[in-house]
């Protein structure tokens, strides 16, 4: 299942969103996110590794040379947010 990209990274539109998608409900086991590493997307993953996800993955030079693309993954297999 693909979700699409995020504009706001608050944490309950986020977990709305999954929940929309039956993520946690339809046998998902991980979360992929990613984003750029360059300073304005800082809030993203600091977000992102405030909850739990992990880098997994570093894309050198992706977007445009010294911006890189950041792969983050969460296991979700069990997880049902409130």
């Amino acid at each position: 299942m693909k979700i699409m990209p995020l504009i706001s990274h608050d944490r309950e539109k986020i977990l709305r969103l999954l929940r929309q998608r039956n993520v946690f409900n339809g046998g998902a086991r991980r979360i992929y996110v990613e984003t750029s590493s360059t300073p304005p997307y800082e809030p993203a993953r600091s977000l992102y590794k405030k909850h739990g996800y992990q880098m997994v993955c570093l894309l050198m030079d992706f977007y445009r040379e010294g911006d890189h693309k950041m792969i983050f993954m969460k296991e979700v297999c069990g997880i049902i947010p409130q």
